[in-house]
């Protein structure tokens, strides 16, 4: 998607790394818990006996299709990415991606906010804002054309 291209490009990352980057995701297991499943690796998917392999491997490939597909498949729009994004609790990288998400729908005050919650992820981790936060930043607003306004945040 166009949104994990440019977050890995405004990070100076190669074009190769956006291959395997996600605006949005999570684990097999985050979906179960979130239905109230909170140990589903290990009771659901676990092998202690070799005669169970069976088993879990039908059950694994269930979840998936009850859980993992229909989560995937409700994130096929950059709307629905941006909602999914703007309805959990972020880290720095989702941050970014929700940023870049907003601008490429053309919602600059959104963009903005959500690239203020980047930049000031990075600060409240006790160290001065690093090269490559700096780096997406500059780059973001760059190519977003927010020019040195943004810059001088």
């Amino acid at each position: 998607m166009e949104t994990s291209r440019l977050v890995t490009h405004f990070k100076g990352l190669p074009p190769f790394a956006a291959e395997n980057v996600a605006s949005f995701g999570c684990s097999l297991a985050d979906l179960l818990y979130r239905e109230g499943c909170e140990m589903a690796p290990f009771t659901r998917w676990s092998i202690q006996d070799p005669s169970k392999f069976e088993t879990a491997a039908v059950q694994l490939c269930k979840d998936i299709e009850d859980y993992a597909k229909p989560f995937f498949r409700s994130l096929s729009t950059l709307e629905a990415i941006i909602h999914q994004l703007e309805n959990e609790t972020r880290h720095q990288a989702q941050s970014g991606h929700l940023a870049v998400a907003n601008a490429l729908a053309g919602n600059h005050p959104k963009a903005l906010e959500a690239l203020t919650e980047y930049t000031e992820a990075d600060q409240n981790q006790g160290l001065p804002t690093s090269e490559q936060t700096l780096q997406f930043v500059q780059a973001f607003a760059e190519h977003f054309g927010f020019g040195e306004s943004l810059l001088a945040r």
